[in-house]
């Protein structure tokens, strides 16, 4: 007789799905299991089976060599329909497995007891069954045995659920860190590339700065500036406005460009443009500094502006000196 669907089938499949343990290969943990219903309950053949949508499907096995069956023919359709241990003395003297194909023909079942392997939420995936090919029934303790073996064996399943989801989130973050470096490295590549110096540094200590940076205060490579202080390096008449400036970039406070003195370690003083924005460096919270070199601007707008003072200064001199002839011609006329 076939058995009848469970009232939860829709659930019942997607629970037994999302174990992912469908037509995989054997695993001791299961076998084990299996190996103690055998021989607790003294039966030549113990199955854990997972009861799929057209089929029963052999997660262990001992005693016998299918890998699966019919669903039509599986005395485990009939066992995921209980909450308890399904027990059949004899298979030939019940009418539902009489005409049974595994009844009247191999492995020709007499006896079968399944322990349903119910989840959390009381859905049955399957079971743990021992068979044997004469009639016999088990003892208290044997029946006992066999649901707590049952019970193990949905451990098992979900310990092998959260291993492979732990497995897959390890992945995925393994895949998440190695795009990171990746992106890293490569936005790296990009500063260390650049004219203009770009320096990191969380609460003023140097993190990073770039070979544009390195050339910019006078150090041979960037390794020689790591772990310094950026005050180190500014001008006491600018010192106190840095300074205002990291505390304000480390509340995240926009900060404009500003024009700031700086000392190499030549102890040559220059002139930069600065522009700090708050970053996160190595999972902290830091600071990036954009610094470009004025120096020679500056130098070149004060040289154009003494130029310009000069040319006025003449032009006011030639002035008067045009305007005192001026003046010294209408006097010899008079």
């Amino acid at each position: 007789m076939k058995a009848p669907l469970p009232s939860n089938e829709e659930a019942r499949l997607k629970a037994l799905r999302e174990y992912k343990i469908l037509d995989t290969d054997p695993e001791q943990a299961f076998d084990d299991l299996t190996r103690l219903a055998s021989q607790i309950c003294e039966t030549p053949i113990a199955v854990v089976s997972l009861v799929d949508s057209d089929r029963q499907w052999f997660k262990s096995k001992l005693g016998l060599d299918a890998s699966e069956t019919s669903r039509d023919v599986a005395f485990c359709a009939h066992t995921i329909l209980q909450s308890d241990l399904f027990v059949v003395p004899d298979a030939q003297q019940d009418m539902r497995f009489s005409d049974n194909p595994l009844v009247t023909s191999g492995p020709q079942i007499r006896f079968y007891a399944g322990a349903p392997l119910l989840t959390s939420e009381d859905v049955a995936v399957g079971s743990l069954c021992a068979i044997d090919y004469v009639p016999r029934n088990l003892t208290p303790q044997q029946q006992e045995a066999l649901e707590i073996l049952g019970r193990q064996v949905v451990t098992q399943l979900k310990l092998r659920r959260n291993i492979a989801e732990l497995e897959a989130t390890l992945r995925q973050r393994q895949e998440t860190e190695q795009a990171l470096r990746a992106s890293q490295e490569q936005y790296r590549s990009l500063l260390d590339l650049s004219s203009e110096t770009i320096a990191v540094h969380v609460a003023g200590k140097l993190e990073y700065i770039n070979a544009a940076g390195a050339r910019l205060f006078g150090a041979v490579t960037p390794d020689q500036l790591i772990g310094k202080q950026l005050l180190d390096f500014v001008h006491p008449d600018s010192r106190a406005a840095v300074a205002t400036r990291q505390n304000q970039v480390q509340v995240n406070q926009a900060i404009a460009i500003n024009q700031e003195k700086l000392i190499r370690l030549d102890s040559q003083v220059i002139d930069v443009e600065m522009t700090e924005v708050p970053i996160i460096h190595s999972g902290q919270p830091a600071t990036q500094v954009m610094i470009r070199d004025i120096t020679a601007l500056k130098q070149m707008k004060e040289a154009m502006l003494r130029a310009t003072v000069a040319e006025l200064a003449k032009q006011e001199l030639e002035k008067e000196i045009i305007g005192r002839r001026q003046l010294e011609e209408s006097l010899k006329e008079q």
